[in-house]
């Protein structure tokens, strides 16, 4: 894991490998935190202490999953407050909605993370209760909705939070270098062999 400087100042951070020692966390989690953390700014270091909670949360959800980047684990971290307001409005205010409009909300908050939130939600099941009487189009379900009324706009927000804890100079570098694996001369046949 990468080395936290301050110990004081981000103690649960600093506590996760006595935390995979004790069986209280994975390999699989421990790996990727280990993604996560090089890639944070010192606010997003800040932030992921205060919601230590949250993050863990987060990436064992994500932990869960196969090929899962650390852009994943912070957008999850990052979306996780509104998908619990989202879980909470679908119980008290959303009961009276069909179960299969509550069933394509809980599955869009798996599958499209930061790209919708609850005032979203709130709008389509009102929406849906004018429109039940009338015929209904098919394709007019909740990732239709997401990406005609929401998207951009609870993307765009998303996106300025997940740039306030990365340290943009670091991921670039990051991206600049590849693998080991990639820099090998291979000579003119070697080229062709990849389609290059």
């Amino acid at each position: 894991m990468q080395t936290i400087q301050n110990r004081a100042q981000f103690p649960k951070l600093t506590s996760i490998p006595e935390q995979v020692l004790s069986g209280r966390m994975t390999f699989k989690d421990l790996s990727l935190i280990n993604e996560v953390i090089p890639v944070l700014s010192q606010t997003g270091l800040r932030r992921l202490e205060d919601n230590f909670d949250v993050f863990l949360e987060a990436i064992r959800v994500k932990a869960q999953q196969a090929d899962v980047t650390w852009q994943a684990c912070l957008r999850s971290f990052l979306f996780y407050p509104e998908a619990v307001r989202i879980g909470a409005f679908l119980k008290n205010e959303g009961a009276d909605a069909p179960f299969e409009k509550r069933r394509e909300v809980r599955l869009a908050i798996q599958m499209n993370e930061c790209q919708f939130d609850c005032s979203t939600v709130s709008d389509y099941l009102r929406e849906e209760k004018k429109t039940s009487a009338l015929a209904h189009d098919p394709d007019d379900n909740f990732q239709h909705f997401i990406r005609m009324k929401s998207r951009n706009r609870v993307e765009e927000h998303y996106k300025s939070m997940f740039e306030e804890l990365i340290d943009l100079v670091k991921v670039a570098a990051d991206e600049r270098h590849l693998h080991p694996g990639f820099e090998k001369v291979c000579g003119l046949k070697g080229s062709k062999l990849s389609g290059g």
